[in-house]
């Protein structure tokens, strides 16, 4: 029991003396400027310029962010139809096509790393005229492999990976869905 007292008086009295240089170093900085704070202030830190770059150009950070977010979006959804975990899913929207995984795993391969931003993204999933049938089906299994995605396994790949904005990614979830259930009207993201 005495130990215990002993440890208490002690980081008391270690408590009380850390206030007391607290206080005191308050006090100092309000009566007189310390040489390290007019240096702070004087000195430009990386910090202070990317606000200033930040409040010159929202447009350009608002453009920027909007073209990672479909670019991320894009690849995440290329790569979530080659992995195993979509193919129960894959394998009912191909017998309903009438393709082979082959052929659908090969149109995968040859696009998902040219997805750079919404034209890239719109055009892997809007039926043009041109279009043989087998691109044509292979455009359908994409885009509701996507929606797929987007809908059940999109919040676990933006909280697992290294992406900054998460809070960005989440927000713009559902912009994102209606845009690939309806390709045609799919030429920004926001606002």
């Amino acid at each position: 029991m005495r130990f215990l007292k002993n440890k208490v008086s002690k980081a008391l009295q270690r408590l009380q003396g850390t206030k007391t240089l607290r206080q005191q170093e308050v006090k100092q900085s309000y009566n007189e400027p310390s040489p390290v704070s007019t240096s702070r202030v004087t000195r430009s830190s990386p910090a202070n310029s990317q606000t200033k770059s930040a409040l010159a150009s929202p447009s350009t950070k608002h453009t920027k962010t909007s073209k990672n977010l479909v670019k991320n979006y894009g690849r995440a959804m290329a790569a979530f139809a080659l992995l195993p975990i979509s193919k129960k899913h894959l394998d009912k929207l191909l017998k309903e096509k009438n393709l082979t995984p082959e052929e659908f795993k090969d149109f995968m391969e040859k696009h998902k790393d040219s997805i750079n931003g919404i034209s890239t993204l719109r055009s892997l999933i809007l039926v043009e005229r041109n279009d043989s049938e087998k691109l044509i089906l292979c455009k359908k299994v994409f885009q509701e492999i996507s929606i797929i995605f987007i809908k059940f396994y999109s919040v676990n790949w933006i909280f697992d990976s290294k992406i900054g904005n998460k809070i960005e990614h989440l927000k713009c979830r559902c912009k994102m869905l209606r845009r690939i259930r309806v390709p045609e009207h799919f030429t920004y993201l926001k606002t």
